[in-house]
This record gives C-alpha cells, sequence and structure tokens, in this order.
C-alpha cells in the first residue's frame, strides 16, 4: 500500500475529497461563514480567482502565478498574516508581568451563540472586558485602571466549537494621578469572582441581543 506524504495533504484536498458528503450531511445547519471559508480554501492559488503571468527575462519561460483567497481560514494564507499579527501584538506588550486569563463560555449557551455569531460575538469581547474592568478597578483585588489584550478563539485543538476569550492583562494598575502600581501576588482575582461577574453580563447581554 502507498501512502501519501505530509507535503501531498492539504486543507483543500481534504475539503475536496469529504466536503461533499459532509455539506450532504450537514449543509443545512452549516453557518454561512463556514461554506465561504471551505469555498475560498478550495479556490486558492487555482485558477477560480485568477492568475498574474510571470516571464523570467533570461529564460523566457512563463508562469501562472495563482492568486490567494487571503481568508483568514486558510493555511496556505493564514500563516503569513499570523506572524505579522504576533509580531505587531509584541511591540504592544509592556516591560512588565502578565496575568494570562481565559474566560470560556457555559456549554448552555455555545449553541446560541453559534446560531447568532455575529450578533453575540462583539456581545461576548464586551462581556470580557467590563468584568476585567469591573474587578480590576475594585480595590479588593486590584484597585485602580488595568489594561488587557484579548483575544477571541472559537475551536480547541480537536476542531470542536467552544468559544472562550485569552487575556493578557499586566500586573499592575494607573490610579487616579495616572501613576503606575504593580502588583506583585500571581493572580489577578479570584476565580469565582471573575465567574460570577462574567457570566452575568454575558447572560444579560444574550438576553437583550436574542429575545426569546
Amino acid at each position: 500500500m502507498v501512502s501519501a506524504s505530509t507535503d501531498d495533504v492539504s486543507m483543500a484536498r481534504v475539503l475536496a475529497r469529504f466536503g461533499p458528503a459532509y455539506m450532504q450531511r450537514h449543509g443545512r445547519t452549516m453557518p454561512v461563514a463556514h461554506r465561504a471559508a471551505m469555498n475560498a480554501i478550495l479556490m486558492c492559488r487555482t485558477p477560480a480567482l485568477g492568475a498574474n503571468v510571470v516571464a523570467c527575462e533570461d529564460c523566457k519561460v512563463t508562469e501562472f502565478v495563482y492568486h490567494s483567497c487571503r481568508h483568514r481560514a486558510c493555511p496556505k494564507c493564514g500563516s503569513g498574516l499570523g506572524e505579522d499579527w504576533v509580531e505587531a501584538r509584541r511591540e504592544e506588550i509592556l516591560p512588565v508581568p502578565y496575568f494570562q486569563i481565559v474566560f470560556t463560555v457555559p456549554e448552555k449557551l455555545r449553541r446560541i451563540i453559534r446560531r447568532h455569531q455575529c450578533v453575540l460575538y462583539p456581545k461576548l469581547m464586551t462581556a470580557v472586558g467590563e468584568t476585567l474592568l469591573e474587578v480590576g478597578a475594585d480595590p479588593e483585588h486590584v484597585g485602580g485602571q488595568i489594561g488587557a489584550l484579548t483575544v477571541l478563539h472559537t475551536w480547541t485543538r480537536t476542531v470542536e466549537y467552544h468559544p472562550h476569550v485569552h487575556c493578557l492583562v499586566p500586573a499592575g494598575f494607573l490610579d487616579d494621578a495616572g501613576e503606575w502600581h504593580e502588583v506583585s501576588r500571581p493572580w489577578f482575582a479570584p476565580q469565582e469572582v471573575l465567574a460570577s461577574v462574567f457570566r452575568a453580563k454575558l447572560v444579560a447581554a444574550i438576553r437583550a441581543a436574542v429575545p426569546g
């Protein structure tokens, strides 16, 4: 038996082989954004998106360079964009210690959020930001104005829908006079406090945005 090498495996090949059967089973309930991602990956760097003609002035060889889809879910296009994003974030990091905090959506709410992604993803991020600011301003926990870098993840490494928000929070705060105060302890606030405030804000936002 001859097996394909890892160089022969690509997301486009996987979608070309298994995509039609998947669409037949789940196409009706599949989010529009996911269908668009599949189509973009399948067309990426193929004649479907057009091409530029590149000619060597020395050997006169002419080749077609097919256009990229530039979709954020495309492995061919996303790697470079991801590296650029990381480099840009490094320039934003302060020379201080950081807390790493992860907010996860309760399992009972995941299906609702998936059905209303365009409306509820911003609500999710707002709930996270308001939770950090509110808890951070409490003198019992931090006691001042904080900052945060937040990133939304919607899938796990095992391709399971699991919306969660990763947060990097500087271990310190600004007081009313704008002076920086570093926090030396290894935690931002008790987990149960963050969970309680976040849950209340997220549920209220969902109820307001998705009646019934």
